[in-house]
């Protein structure tokens, strides 16, 4: 890919010990960043739809893909969340939800 390209030349360049453009390196993570959110819009667009006429879901753990996904699914109720041990990332995500599901709740882990 392009951005691919990119990166190796300016990889190249600074492994070489010549000069490159810093304008051209601020470029390509500004691209980069860009193609990541068209990416993440898109899976998010797509497990949404994956839920189709689900009301339910169970959750195990917090990521901000997770997170975005469940806020957008137009249809859930109901989220049952586990707390994530060791570093509880259920709880996490149980406050992200916070007035975009009309019920949360979060179980131990054993009830998982």
């Amino acid at each position: 890919s392009d951005i691919k390209n990119r990166l190796l030349a300016i990889v190249a360049a600074v492994v070489a010990g010549t000069e490159y453009s810093i304008n051209a390196a601020a470029t390509l993570v500004s691209d980069f960043k860009e193609c990541r959110n068209v990416a993440a819009e898109a899976l998010t667009k797509n497990a949404v739809q994956a839920l189709g006429q689900a009301r339910s879901v169970l959750s195990l753990s917090y990521s901000i893909t997770i997170e975005a996904v469940l806020t957008c699914a137009p249809r859930l109720e109901r989220v049952v969340i586990g707390e994530g041990w060791p570093g509880l990332e259920g709880r996490r995500l149980a406050l992200a939800l916070e007035g975009h599901i009309p019920r949360v709740d979060m179980i131990t882990e054993p009830r998982v």
